[in-house]
């Protein structure tokens, strides 16, 4: 029903005269819809579509052009091409860096996807660098009490397993598990999760 009901304002779209930003806000939504039912080709055009629009109308170097690369880049990813990926990530990271509120929930997300795609390809200390970034993000917007705060710790936790250190792993899968304890209403697959996670490392280094 999403995409029949964003196909309608699509129509509309190209006879109304509407905002730029709601422009390119429409498409990346009609994007990531065909993305959730695994239409990559028409969710690629729709994300291409935003992206070139804000090209041709003085919007590219705002925060919704990032977004829409960060979209573009996540549904390169789900669509296993490692290198265009990294490609359109890379120019997400250079389009966020130079927005004049970096501190928002857009950034810290596109940053914990990025850290996801380094950790594959063992760029290590460029994950780690957008996982202490979204932490600060997360620290200042939720608090250090939150369900994201224990997400990105459970993230750190995972890039330090990659490399085999056994202590840095510990410390922040332990921090994360013990914050997702404490913390009222964090779903318990969440909380298992960081749990096993620790016990997948432990075996793995024959702990």
């Amino acid at each position: 029903e999403a995409i029949v009901q964003f196909e309608l304002a699509y129509t509309v779209l190209k006879t109304t005269e509407i905002e730029k930003d709601e422009h390119m806000s429409l498409l990346n939504s009609m994007g990531q819809c065909c993305q959730y039912l695994y239409d990559f080709k028409n969710s690629e055009k729709y994300f291409k579509e935003g992206i070139d629009y804000g090209a041709k109308n003085g919007m590219s170097k705002t925060l919704d052009q990032a977004i829409l690369y960060s979209c573009l880049a996540l549904l390169y990813k789900d669509m296993l091409l490692e290198n265009r990926s990294l490609d359109t990530y890379a120019t997400a990271d250079q389009l966020f860096k130079i927005q004049t509120d970096t501190m928002n929930v857009d950034h810290a997300n596109f940053l914990l996807d990025y850290a996801g795609v380094l950790v594959d390809v063992s760029q290590f200390d460029k994950a780690l660098s957008c996982l202490f970034r979204t932490r600060n993000i997360h620290s200042k917007l939720f608090g250090e009490n939150s369900p994201e705060y224990a997400v990105v710790l459970n993230n750190i936790g995972n890039a330090y397993s990659k490399m085999n250190k056994i202590s840095e792993t510990e410390q922040y899968y332990k921090q994360s598990i013990e914050l997702k304890k404490r913390i009222p209403g964090v779903k318990i697959l969440s909380y298992l999760n960081t749990q096993n996670n620790l016990m997948v490392f432990y075996n793995s280094v024959g702990r």
